[in-house]
């Protein structure tokens, strides 16, 4: 069993880290850190109960019944295939029980999701200069929505985590990431994201950082004028 939940902490670390990068590899993973989750119960017969299982079962139930009313059933069901995965893996993070303390290598998982954002965003800018700003920008992975969520999310998460330590040695490092994220963001010309945002900016930026809250309001002026 130990054998087991070390190799799905280090599957999970690839997954975090292939998530904006590669679509089928972060499938792949997801799928052998699911089929690890099954096995672990079948052989300890013992699951952790969450708050949130509930929510996400209910979540899944509805996404499955709301095929069936789709303009188009086939197109919902393949959408609802091909990210079946990502949902379920919920399980398998919160059914891991590692050797490392859980907020520790919650901690790591969130730094692993901040930087792969931040290297993902430094892509997507250059690619949008490499075009002389005649696209938008992108990941790997491709998809601009999905570059955009995702940077949405870590941009959200960095602000917040700012002043932990265990993700950000310096602090200087989380103005660095933050602006990177940002940065991404403007390229992606995604707007609704920036929207999106606002709320999570102005309240932790009253609370602890609101130097940042200049910083922040000018990127999104420049995004919304451009």
């Amino acid at each position: 069993m130990r054998r087991i939940d070390t190799f799905t902490e280090y599957l999970l670390y690839v997954f975090f880290a292939s998530l904006v990068f590669s679509n089928t590899l972060a499938q792949g993973i997801a799928i052998i850190i699911i089929i690890l989750w099954m096995v672990r119960w079948i052989i300890k017969r013992h699951l952790v109960y969450h708050p949130l299982d509930g929510a996400v079962m209910i979540y899944l139930m509805v996404r499955a019944i709301t095929c069936f009313t789709s303009v188009d059933p086939l197109a919902s069901f393949e959408e609802l295939r091909s990210g079946i995965f990502f949902s379920f893996i919920y399980f398998g993070i919160t059914q891991y029980k590692g050797r490392k303390q859980k907020e520790a290598i919650i901690l790591r998982f969130l730094s692993i999701l901040i930087y792969a954002g931040a290297i993902a965003s430094l892509y997507g800018t250059g690619y949008v200069i490499l075009h002389r700003f005649a696209v938008r920008a992108q990941s790997t992975a491709g998809g601009i929505s999905r570059f955009s969520e995702y940077t949405m999310i870590v941009f959200c998460l960095a602000f917040s985590l700012s002043n932990e330590r265990r993700i950000f040695p310096r602090k200087q490092l989380s103005y660095i990431v933050i602006t990177i994220l940002g940065l991404g963001l403007i390229a992606a010309q995604a707007r609704a994201q920036w929207i999106a945002i606002v709320p999570v900016v102005c309240t932790i930026g009253i609370m602890r950082e609101r130097w940042m809250i200049a910083v922040i309001l000018g990127l999104f002026a420049s995004m919304v004028c451009a």
